[in-house]
């Protein structure tokens, strides 16, 4: 008898987390015409009150304003649920309302491992006077998402950290599956460790109490190829790089404010959506943009680049002392047609092969004439450092490491925190 009276309680708070309305679980005993049970309530709802005023037609009855046992006739059920319903009323319970939840802490998903769930349960056991913690996830990103259920009306997803991820289950909001991926809001989420088995392997679960969205003032959409229906939007198409913005400006919407250059934003007073086109050089451009006087409603962020110079990096000081001394020992090199020849012969890319023959000619060690390249015979020692390409460089390996490697979530914090500061 213990053991269904523990049932009876444990079907009821199941009842109560998934639905959040208060519950009576009853066992009808068709022998003796009784029905015994245990209720379980929300905070909104003094579930003891609300039955004692027809404690005298019941056959037991006690409790407390979360949780009560009864025994009814089976004849009295109706009677039962009226009194709820009328109970209900009377203490203006606002069923649709979702009760306020007290979070313990925050906590990165890399952080939920065994050792930490098994510290945890040094706390237990939890009940209403020890409530279990419930935490709200730091994580980076929401995968797998999957609805499961007779119904498809639940969420079970994966939720990854930089190192580790969790399984997440989230009871009767399937709804908002497709809103998890939607890179325009931020998705707060929180809940309670626990533990699942399956064919006799243990993992930790993470179940989810609540997910609140806000929408966020930047619009992640970076890539490296452009589509001309990215430009039909009305709105502000800012570029960093004035070539691009002469080979795109006849594919921008004839109704928007059209395209500009980041460096004559102050002329636009326009506050409507901004179309951040292409990646900058430096992050500052980026941030001098956001810092109008009057910002945009909303920021999408293309930050076009077809090819990564971080993927490319800096050639080594060996790299350009032997390109050098290829330089010296032969005449008359030309780019139009040894490019490509040289490159392979000292084993670099075309295009690191020509960024290293722009930082000499910078420097002044080789002289370009007609595409033909020599050495200077007046060449003075300088530091490669020093050569405005090799500058420039640095500038955007550094401006890529800030604006097209984090993940969307790393990417609206660094500019918030550059723009507070």
């Amino acid at each position: 008898m213990v053991g269904i009276k523990v049932f009876w309680g444990i079907a009821a708070s199941r009842l109560v987390d998934r639905y959040q309305r208060p519950a009576v679980v009853l066992s009808i005993d068709d022998q003796t015409g009784l029905a015994k049970g245990s209720g379980r309530s929300i905070e909104q709802f003094d579930l003891f009150k609300g039955i004692d005023p027809v404690r005298e037609k019941l056959v037991a009855f006690g409790g407390h304003h979360s949780a009560v046992g009864l025994t009814v006739s089976t004849d009295q059920i109706d009677m039962l649920k009226e009194q709820l319903q009328m109970a209900a009323k009377e203490q203006q319970v606002d069923l649709n309302a979702k009760p306020s939840l007290t979070v313990t802490t925050k906590i990165d998903v890399d952080d939920l491992t065994p050792d930490f769930y098994r510290n945890l349960q040094v706390l237990a056991p939890f009940g209403e006077d020890n409530p279990k913690p419930i935490f709200e996830l730091k994580y980076r990103n929401v995968q797998s998402i999957q609805l499961i259920g007779k119904d498809k009306d639940h969420l079970k997803c994966s939720i990854t950290g930089s190192r580790h991820q969790i399984s997440a289950l989230d009871f009767g909001t399937g709804d908002i599956s497709n809103q998890l991926t939607n890179k325009s809001v931020k998705t707060r989420i929180v809940g309670q460790v626990s533990t699942n088995t399956w064919r006799g392997k243990t993992n930790l679960q993470f179940m989810i109490s609540d997910i609140s969205q806000e929408r966020l003032p930047f619009v992640d959409l970076r890539t490296n190829q452009l589509h001309e229906s990215m430009f039909q939007k009305s709105g502000v198409y800012v570029f960093f790089h004035q070539h691009l913005l002469n080979q795109l400006q006849g594919h921008l919407n004839a109704d928007s404010v059209g395209g500009v250059m980041f460096d004559q934003i102050d002329q636009i007073t326009d506050d409507s959506n901004y179309y951040l086109v292409d990646c900058p050089d430096t992050s500052n451009d980026l941030l001098e943009v956001l810092q109008h006087s009057k910002p945009p409603q909303q920021t999408t962020f293309y930050l076009y680049k077809k090819n990564l110079v971080s993927n490319l990096g800096m050639p080594d000081r060996q790299q350009y002392a032997k390109l050098f001394k290829f330089v010296k020992t032969h005449s008359n090199i030309q780019l139009d047609s040894q490019s490509e020849q040289l490159a392979k012969y000292l084993n670099l890319p075309v295009t690191t092969l020509i960024f290293m023959i722009q930082v000499f000619w910078e420097l002044g060690f080789i002289s370009i004439n007609d595409k033909v390249v020599n050495v200077n015979p007046n060449y003075s020692t300088q530091r490669l450092e020093t050569a405005p390409s090799y500058q420039l460089r640095l500038k955007q390996i550094q401006t890529e490491h800030e604006l097209l490697e984090p993940d969307t979530l790393g990417l609206v914090d660094f500019v918030k925190q550059n723009l507070a500061g």
